[in-house]
């Protein structure tokens, strides 16, 4: 999994440092097939006797969160119009890096945000919709953490990482601290694992998240209520990991993919992306599912509800009662060309297909505040090396429009003026 993870990850940075356009979709489509079969051949046989849907258990925590809990209210989404914010995306400059830009959601110029020499790595916006924290590349293939207002503006270096990596953060609740992976890029690293470290934003003091500043992991994800931290662990086999900041209980799972959780908008479920033990049978490709772990019940089920599709990219609304996810439906073995969006109810009831674009590949839904609409980003298949454009689903009517071509990775960035 790990190397599979570091081909897909070596392909952004080939295109970041030789200026090579990437051969998107392709690549990025084989990259998957790549991490996938590496990670089912890799982790089959360590995990085999751990149903990977199997019923969850407590574990004792390994090492104690030096972490405090944070505040455990997440602010409220303000009255939400697609007329009244902005996109918030990332699309390559005329250098072949990847810079910030915003858009109106309902469509005008977009505004470019950033400008770093080497482009960024990747970007997190604060509970509140004020400040964007995004990871700025380096000459070195490092990366600082760097932070801005949503309007682009206050542009200021958060946290200088020298010999290290500083990249994908999340946001505690009240948006005091954060959390980032760290990857030491000196040659020491040998093993080139990454490792969490927290950062009072105000503040700037950083340390490691927990004791045994060693113990790696990576994508981490703080829970809504700002009680959990969720994060990958890498091993044989490698297992997501969730502690209570607040007791040092934690539970952990085996997973194929290492896809990063995705919490409910309360804090006391979330979504994993893993594969379906069924499908792995002799002469089948794997298929991946989701399914939801309630952190009370401590039950983990998979709610895809069908045997034939592969299912990806879950994102919850904002009131937790439904689920926006991606979903690829095989017939007799054969996958569709493509895929497309699906919603359903957060326990799998009531799923629907809201998209119907042909030869298209969808990626990364994300609901707005009011739960009507959803941007997200597609490649139109029929175009040699095309490159992903960002739309806007009005799940209601089931009208879809392009709000801006290229971009990826599409947010809403509510804390911007139109």
């Amino acid at each position: 999994i790990a190397i599979g993870l570091a081909m897909v990850h070596s392909r952004r940075l080939l295109g970041r440092f030789t200026r090579v356009e990437r051969l998107a979709p392709a690549i990025a489509v084989a990259s998957a097939v790549i991490v996938l079969g590496l990670g089912v051949a890799l982790t089959w046989r360590a995990a085999s006797g751990v149903g990977v849907l199997a019923q969850a258990g407590v574990v004792e925590t390994a090492a104690s969160p030096a972490l405090p809990a944070s505040a455990q209210t997440k602010p409220r989404a303000a009255g939400f119009s697609p007329g009244a914010v902005r996109v918030l995306y990332q699309v390559l400059d005329a250098q072949g890096m990847y810079q910030l830009f915003s858009v109106p959601a309902a469509g005008g110029e977009p505004r470019m945000l950033t400008q770093t020499p080497f482009g960024i790595w990747n970007y997190a916006i604060a509970p509140d919709g004020q400040t964007v924290v995004y990871a700025a590349l380096r000459a070195d293939r490092g990366s600082d953490l760097w932070a801005m207002d949503a309007e682009g503006g206050s542009q200021r270096l958060l946290l200088a990482c020298p010999e290290a990596a500083c990249r994908n953060v999340t946001f505690a609740p009240d948006g005091g601290r954060l959390v980032y992976e760290r990857l030491d890029i000196s040659p020491e690293n040998v093993d080139g694992a990454a490792t969490l470290w927290s950062l009072d934003v105000a503040g700037g003091e950083t340390a490691p998240v927990f004791q045994d500043a060693s113990l790696p992991g990576f994508s981490p994800a703080w829970s809504p209520d700002g009680r959990w931290l969720s994060y990958i662990s890498p091993g044989m086999p490698t297992r997501i990991q969730l502690y209570d900041l607040t007791s040092g209980r934690g539970f952990d799972f085996v997973t194929l993919t290492s896809m990063r959780v995705v919490w409910e908008p309360a804090g006391r479920a979330l979504l994993l992306t893993d594969v379906d033990p069924a499908s792995l049978r002799e002469g089948q490709q794997a298929l991946t599912h989701l399914l939801r772990f309630d952190v009370d019940t401590e039950a983990l089920v998979d709610i895809s509800g069908r045997a034939d599709v592969s299912d990806s990219w879950p994102a919850w609304s904002a009131d937790g009662e439904w689920v926006a996810f991606v979903r690829r439906v095989f017939a007799d073995g054969q996958p569709e060309r493509g895929n497309q969006v699906w919603v359903m109810r957060a326990d799998g009831r009531e799923a629907r297909q809201v998209t119907a674009a042909e030869n298209a590949l969808h990626q990364n839904p994300v609901w707005s505040a009011d739960g009507r609409f959803l941007l997200y980003h597609r490649y139109n298949l029929a175009e040699p090396l095309a490159k992903p454009a960002v739309w806007l689903l009005d799940v209601t009517s089931g009208d879809a429009r392009e709000v801006v071509n290229p971009g990826s990775q599409p947010a809403w960035l509510a804390g911007a003026e139109p």
